[in-house]
């Protein structure tokens, strides 16, 4: 008995927080709806790791049915996504899956739907895409001494709507587990920074990012392929610029402590224009020598 009223009590909290938040996005016309996903799973996977994973579809349908009364279309989807985006991970932690599992799903999750609210449903969203896009390349092009071509505008603004969703999804996942840990619920720990690495055969597919973005000119593909290796080859690149980040903070965590980490790796970033390529190239060696693993303590 007393169970069934902690779950009730527990519940009821969750949904008046959920309310509330709901309530002031409507007053502010829907701004909010973005934020959805940093809020609404967290009170699933809250509610669930202290009581069960099946106890929890109560709250999320009662979710769904608040947004429903308080809020518009596009706060129904953003509802919807963080719903099942709050259940999947709920799921995966009772279940007792690695850190791996969860951040790839709801990094799955996030993206897909980024790319449905930006590009498959953006004239239900309020979103001209072409007009964004024209806009972005005139304003690209004025600050720029060289043309640069409207494919490349595409491809890089198709590339940060997958990328936002990526980034998106590792936020979700880490600051649940910051919340579980405040409230002393059992998570997995997790992975230090200079445990992090690719398997042997995606650092060397990684690769092939940064090759082709330097001699896509040359390779004769459909516009469609072209731009969706691109895209892959943008992601692939990227990839290999955080892990030389990584290598870089993790590098100037053992040698210099933490009196110069901020300063080099703020030095990095200020400098992206010249200092990008070398800083793919140290992630690239990094996954693929043991003996930069090795000055990292990663091995």
């Amino acid at each position: 008995m007393n169970n069934n009223v902690r779950k009730i009590t527990e519940g009821a909290m969750m949904l008046a927080i959920v309310a509330v938040f709901f309530i002031v996005n409507r007053y502010y016309a829907g701004i909010f709806d973005y934020f959805l996903n940093f809020i609404i799973p967290y009170a699933l996977i809250i509610y669930s790791a202290r009581n069960t994973w099946k106890s929890s579809f109560a709250l999320a349908f009662s979710i769904l049915f608040l947004s429903l009364l308080f809020g518009t279309f596009v706060t129904f989807f953003f509802t919807t996504v963080a719903v099942i985006c709050g259940l999947v991970y709920s799921y995966g932690l009772q279940k007792g899956y690695n850190n791996t599992f969860l951040l790839l799903t709801t990094m799955f999750i996030t993206t897909l739907s980024t790319i449905i609210s930006t590009l498959l449903l953006a004239s239900l969203f309020g979103i001209d895409v072409i007009a964004e896009i024209k806009m972005l390349e005139t304003l690209l092009n004025s600050k720029s001494p060289i043309v640069i071509p409207a494919n490349i505008v595409r491809i890089g603004y198709l590339s940060s709507v997958i990328i936002s969703g990526i980034i998106e999804g590792i936020a979700v996942h880490l600051l649940a587990n910051v919340i579980l840990k405040r409230l002393k619920i059992k998570v997995n720990p997790i992975t230090p920074m200079n445990k992090l690495k690719l398997p042997l055969w995606f650092a060397y597919l990684s690769f092939l990012g940064p090759v082709f973005i330097v001699v896509n000119e040359s390779i004769a593909l459909p516009k469609p392929a072209h731009d969706v290796v691109m895209i892959i080859a943008i992601i692939l690149f990227l990839i290999l610029y955080v892990f030389g980040i990584i290598f870089l903070i993790c590098y100037c965590m053992v040698k210099y402590k933490k009196n110069l980490t901020f300063i080099i790796i703020a030095v990095a970033f200020l400098t992206s224009g010249i200092s990008t390529v070398p800083i793919v190239i140290l992630g690239f060696l990094y996954q693929t020598t043991p003996f930069l693993k090795s000055m990292v303590g990663s091995d």
